[in-house]
């Protein structure tokens, strides 16, 4: 069994948890930020990295996106509109409840910004806001509570998961999905998106203006207790898959 493993057993049974698929599976991107945007995966090398800096971060470096700040990676075999996970370590220089949208991760395979897509970010209204777009433009949303707490320049995790139309949000290990919707989405979003934006939009204003570290995303909706694994994971040097 290796470290990553063994240390996902430790911290399950700490819990109360005895069995475990292993959280490295399933991992289909790994950008650990330290430096480099590359990535462990089947295309590892991101398609659009501009205006970027590296700071130090939650664990070595992180990368910073403020500005006209770009970061984008390849989809094909890198996300499923099916299912999936993204997580990572995020900071943001403003007050997270700050009454303006901003961008933390955009799918989309469609030509208009709600056909055959997938976002996470901030609204105007305080909130989390995570939203599937079928090819009909159909809305699966689901948020968090409003007057979001999480102060700014400092350190918060967040996971999203999805399976179909079942969507879960998740800051520090714990899940805070508040709103569901009452007419769930008869069909997911279908193709495969153009690239993967990163803490970045086609509007400077809604970049995200702050960091983001350890950044990774499954074929595959992580259950609650692998999510809290991850939140207390501390990463090794050239750990990948």
């Amino acid at each position: 069994m290796n470290s990553w493993k063994r240390y996902c057993a430790a911290v399950l049974a700490a819990v109360g948890v005895t069995a475990c698929a292993g959280i490295a599976d399933g991992l289909i991107l790994y950008a650990p930020m330290d430096g480099s945007t590359e990535a462990a995966a089947a295309n590892g090398r991101p398609v659009r990295a501009e205006k970027l800096k590296f700071i130090d971060g939650r664990f070595g470096k992180a990368v910073r996106l403020e500005g006209g700040a770009k970061l984008a990676y390849p989809a094909k075999d890198q996300f499923d509109f099916e299912r999936g996970t993204v997580a990572m370590w995020i900071r943001r220089d403003r007050p997270w409840s700050e009454q303006r949208s901003w961008r933390i991760f955009k799918a989309a395979a469609g030509k208009e910004w709600n056909e055959n897509a997938f976002y996470i970010g901030g609204t105007r209204w305080d909130e989390l806001c995570v939203s599937q777009h079928d090819r009909d433009k159909k809305r699966n949303l689901v948020l968090s509570p409003n007057k979001i707490p999480y102060p700014a320049g400092e350190w918060q995790h967040l996971a999203v998961t999805w399976n179909g139309p079942e969507i879960r949000v998740y800051m520090n290990g714990e899940e805070i999905s508040y709103k569901t919707p009452s007419n769930p989405m008869r069909e997911r979003p279908e193709g495969t998106p153009h690239r993967l934006e990163i803490g970045s939009e086609s509007s400077d204003k809604e970049v995200l203006a702050g960091e983001i570290d350890e950044l990774r995303i499954y074929n595959r909706a992580l259950p609650p207790e692998e999510v809290k694994v991850l939140f207390n994971h501390v990463p090794q040097t050239g750990e990948a898959k």
